[in-house]
């Protein structure tokens, strides 16, 4: 294969590394075959319709009575968190999100039962400038839980307190069972998707993941050749 084939698809920059292609975490959504009919149809253990809290990465760096106003006022509201629609589907050992039960690929990782937890959530509770967003769910919205992973907090709206209280002990009982199964344990029989589903998930995470990191490290890169080609006081030192 010609050095030409094997650059195709790739671009590089100034700072001599490669830079992700988007194309890339595309085809990893695409060739993970985790769509949502599909993951319908393999008896999943819980799913239904909920209202994502969406937090822009900005509210989540400035102070909290910054984040106050900014959801206080309409002026600025692409800047504070916003309610969107999304299905949650548990199935096997992983939660996925999707934009609609018709989608053919998860909106982010699935979410490891193993390493995650859920909880009912106070409509007045003072979550870090949340609480404004919280008392002004979408229209037939009541109640909320979250999902807690090792690395963020995820908010769900839903129609009632019973139907929050359902999808909390839905979870914590998948993660239950999911840890049995991961230890040999089960005395429950699993449809026969779930492994290969599992699978899919496990193999797609780690591919995002890896993207994320060849993406971190090209910014990186990015971000040194920029500092060495202005000649800041940065790359002459303190004393220049």
């Amino acid at each position: 294969m010609s050095q030409e084939l094997r650059n195709r698809g790739r671009t590089t920059n100034a700072a001599g590394g490669q830079k992700p292609n988007r194309s890339d975490m595309d085809f990893a959504v695409r060739s993970a075959g985790l769509s949502a009919p599909a993951l319908l149809r393999a008896s999943p253990t819980y799913n239904g319709v909920v209202m994502k809290l969406h937090v822009p990465l900005f509210f989540t760096i400035i102070p909290t009575f910054v984040q106050r106003a900014v959801t206080s006022t309409h002026w600025c509201s692409c800047l504070a968190p916003s309610w969107k629609q999304r299905t949650l589907i548990v199935v096997g050992k992983y939660v996925y999100r999707f934009k609609d039960e018709s989608a053919d690929s998860p909106k982010g990782s699935p979410l490891s039962l193993d390493c995650l937890d859920s909880h009912l959530v106070g409509l007045r509770d003072d979550i870090g400038g949340l609480e404004l967003a919280f008392q002004h769910l979408p229209e037939e919205y009541k109640a909320i839980f979250s999902v807690v992973t090792f690395s963020k907090t995820y908010y769900f709206a839903v129609t009632s307190h019973e139907e929050a209280v359902t999808w909390v002990n839905s979870l914590r009982e998948a993660k239950q069972e999911a840890i049995t199964r991961s230890m040999g344990h089960s005395r429950v029989p699993v449809p026969k998707d779930w492994d290969y589903f599992d699978s899919l998930a496990k193999k797609f995470a780690e591919s995002k993941e890896s993207i994320k990191t060849k993406m971190a490290a090209h910014r990186g890169r990015e971000m040194e050749m920029s500092t060495f080609q202005d000649g800041s006081p940065a790359s002459r030192g303190v004393y220049g």
